[in-house]
């Protein structure tokens, strides 16, 4: 075990062999319980598996905007994102962004002039975004998005739908993923346009390629553990914080469905989108579909 944390640890990581010592068993630790989970009888029972929200809720939430590189970065790569496609201006057109967690593409959808639906199951992220939404046309829902009927009525007209930030990983089968896209399909506008990001988890990491430093700065550590379940990949995510000189850890599992981007291009076909482009950005792929 230690062999597989040691070679990330150069970045960030404790220095004085004192904390280097908590920091290994800490981990150790972690791999008692990855063993657990995987010997246990019933998936999800088992000790430090987590459904999404309260993984999110209770592990990541605190730390999920500084995971991903700020509130205003984001905005501002999605806005030129939005002004690269030249999609048109739709001055009060309908956007839904599902998966919304603190909203920063909410924020960045109204700033285009778009009336907003953003959709999230995690508390604490909502909340983030509730902070930051003064006069802006953005509706907050706690939600799951497999409910689009629930705050989206069947005639609606949408114009822009986003499933970015590896969401569509957290549906629970590929039927559920086929589900989403006819009810997507099923209220938008044609000409309207469906954006989906999301890490390919379909080629299998093994050894030491499982073990992910997702980001460090001197008094905070993500560390991410990928276990491989079948269909679908556990996600082990530790979060250590130093406070008062001492490390604290926040560890927490859940699951992430794989799914290979020629079947995502297929089905989304076969619900009456035409993919106009797929892409690599960094370890996601992304996906921009139109409405026929």
């Amino acid at each position: 075990m230690p062999d597989a944390i040691l070679p990330g640890m150069d970045v960030a990581a404790p220095t004085s062999s004192d904390r280097l010592a908590v920091w290994l068993r800490l981990v150790s630790e972690c791999h008692l319980q990855v063993w657990h989970y995987s010997n246990a009888s019933v998936r999800g029972r088992c000790h430090g598996m987590y459904s999404i929200r309260h993984h999110y809720d209770s592990v990541l939430g605190p730390h999920y905007t500084w995971m991903v590189g700020g509130f205003d970065t984001k905005v501002s790569e999605l806005v030129a994102e939005l002004e690269a496609a030249q999609l048109p201006r739709v001055r009060g057109g309908l956007a839904v962004d599902l998966g919304c967690g603190p909203g920063f593409h909410s924020v960045a959808l109204a700033e285009r002039g778009y009336r907003v639906v953003a959709v999230d199951a995690s508390e604490r992220l909502l909340r983030e975004l509730h902070d930051r939404v003064s006069d802006q046309p953005i509706e907050v829902v706690r939600g799951d998005l497999r409910d689009l009927h629930r705050y989206l009525p069947d005639d609606a007209s949408v114009d822009l739908a986003l499933v970015l930030g590896d969401t569509i990983t957290h549906l629970d089968s590929s039927e559920e993923v086929e589900t989403l896209a006819a009810d997507v399909a099923n209220r938008m506008s044609p000409g309207g346009e469906l954006w989906i990001s999301y890490r390919d988890l379909s080629v299998r990491r093994e050894g030491l390629d499982r073990f992910l430093l997702t980001r460090s700065e001197p008094d905070r550590i993500v560390t991410t553990f990928l276990e491989d379940d079948g269909d679908k990949v556990i996600v082990h995510d530790l979060v250590h914080v130093r406070c008062h000189g001492d490390w604290r850890l926040r560890k927490g599992s859940y699951s992430k469905l794989r799914i290979a981007s020629g079947w995502l291009q297929r089905t989304l076909e076969d619900q009456g989108f035409d993919v106009v482009q797929i892409r690599g950005a960094g370890n996601m792929t992304q996906i921009r579909a139109r409405r026929r």
